[in-house]
């Protein structure tokens, strides 16, 4: 994905009017895959243990042409979220148990690079469509640590693939404006599972997902560069990304997703 973004970028500094250097602060939650530690006592109470919110980045660059008709971009983003919970007696691992701890851990890491194109440009309001080469690994640990034994799971996605779909930014007034962002991406990919000392064979599947940001943005023009401060809200969805096998060889694959608001700022010079 490096090389393809260098590549890109390089390609692009002919036509190169100006350039933007981009960073934002993550503060996302994953949702998706429920983990069902165990029961209380007569099975009617499920206790489930999710993960909360947690902090992320996201870094990027584009090279812009002058009359903002096109750019070429990059950008990587990294997202982990954890958690803990202890338990009294729990009926987990196939039997009661005293006692039992569980951990959980989802990890993110996407990369993209392309190009983006100007149907309309307007003065307060650009449209661009844009697409490319797009790279994900999500990464799902799970461990119950009961009195009476141990239990891991571990799912895993690896994919290559494309993106697509389209952004907008209008200024509503002097410096303030907005931002908007709506996406798709096709990727191919192994699903790997592990549980316990078991690794089963890895499925090689065809995963959809969607993009989709809102921001407000604040634009401090200066001579020779543009500061964007931009504060939104995020969402990624993955449908049937994961695959889950339980000790019985049921197969089940859900869906996952990461949301919540971010800070960021994009400096054009």
């Amino acid at each position: 994905m490096r090389r393809i973004l260098f590549l890109l970028l390089l390609f692009s500094l002919p036509l190169a009017a100006s350039f933007e250097v981009k960073g934002a602060s993550l503060y996302w939650r994953p949702c998706g895959g429920t983990f069902v530690v165990g029961t209380a006592e007569g099975g009617a109470t499920p206790r489930i243990l999710n993960t909360d919110y947690d902090w992320g980045y996201r870094v990027g660059a584009a090279s812009l042409a002058s009359d903002k008709s096109c750019y070429v971009y990059g950008h990587y983003t990294h997202f982990k979220s954890k958690a803990s919970a202890n338990y009294g007696e729990l009926f987990t691992l196939g039997g009661l148990q005293p006692g039992a701890h569980a951990e959980r851990s989802v990890e993110y890491d996407t990369g993209s690079a392309g190009i983006a194109l100007a149907p309309l440009c307007l003065q307060q309001c650009v449209l661009y469509v844009y697409g490319g080469p797009r790279y994900l690994d999500v990464e799902d640990r799970r461990k119950i640590n009961a009195t009476e034994g141990v239990q891991k799971e571990r799912f895993a996605f690896t994919g290559y693939g494309g993106e697509f779909g389209c952004a907008a930014d209008a200024t509503l007034r002097s410096c303030a404006g907005v931002h908007a962002h709506l996406g798709g991406l096709l990727l191919v990919g192994e699903q790997r599972t592990r549980l316990n000392q078991a690794t089963f064979p890895g499925e090689t599947t065809c995963v959809f997902g969607i993009d989709v940001k809102v921001a407000t943005t604040y634009t401090l023009t200066g001579r020779d560069y543009c500061l964007t401060v931009e504060a939104g809200y995020d969402l990624a969805l993955y449908f049937s990304l994961l695959r889950q096998i339980s000790q019985m060889g049921f197969v089940h694959t859900f869906d996952v997703g990461f949301h919540g608001p971010y800070t960021g700022l994009r400096l054009q010079f």
